[in-house]
């Protein structure tokens, strides 16, 4: 998809989102996304959040395709990273050479992208953002694995928030309560010249099944 931000030359981005690897999806899961992603030629990878599931263990070898993706891999964490120890994953990702951009900035082809780790409170996003150093003057995408508080996204000048977490529900009925829950649910919003993506994620959360939903590996253009 195209999106209009000011940028100097043409840059393509991958957003990942709930790969949930773990006791069901694991290092041949990754391979066949690893593929996929080098073949769309992309500029940078963005991982929005649940690369680990917590279901059970991961290691160098699962994680392992990571390391044959041909472009910068760059990481926020969800709620299932923590569930299977932030810090292992953090370690894990960064021997793999991906970077992570929880509560970091970092430019990037005339881009900008600020990412926010995961965390229970609600409300705080504001908080977080003016921990983090970084140019309102730039075109900004913004890593944040809860589809929430784009409003203070907005405000604080970001042009792009990639997200992921629901799932788009991912089976029937629970796609009702998530909608109920979220009301920024799947897909692209805009408002005021802002966009919003939430990623219906490339792997599935539990049971390896979805009805009224799809898994996705999502690609954006940004056009000088």
């Amino acid at each position: 998809m195209e999106i209009p931000l000011e940028v100097p030359c043409e840059v393509k981005l991958v957003q990942l989102s709930d790969l949930h690897i773990g006791s069901i999806r694991g290092e041949s899961f990754l391979e066949s996304v690893k593929d996929i992603v080098n073949s769309l030629g992309a500029d940078a990878v963005l991982i929005t959040g649940d690369l680990a599931d917590g279901s059970s263990p991961i290691d160098d070898s699962t994680l392992k395709p990571l390391k044959g993706i041909k472009a910068p891999i760059f990481f926020v964490s969800g709620n299932h990273d923590t569930y299977a120890d932030r810090k292992k994953v953090y370690h894990l990702l960064e021997s793999m050479g991906v970077t992570i951009l929880d509560n970091r900035s970092i430019d990037f082809m005339g881009l900008q992208f600020v990412g926010v780790g995961y965390y229970m409170q609600r409300g705080i996003l504001g908080v977080l953002l003016d921990q983090i150093e970084f140019r309102k003057d730039l075109p900004t995408i913004l890593l944040h694995h809860l589809p929430t508080e784009w409003d203070t996204a907005r405000e604080w000048g970001v042009d792009l928030q990639l997200s992921g977490h629901t799932h788009g529900g991912q089976f029937y009925p629970f796609n009702l309560i998530v909608r109920w829950m979220f009301p920024y649910f799947s897909g692209l919003y805009e408002n005021s010249g802002s966009y919003l993506y939430v990623s219906e994620g490339t792997g599935t959360w539990g049971p390896p099944m979805r009805l009224g939903s799809s898994n996705e590996i999502v690609m954006f253009k940004f056009k000088s």
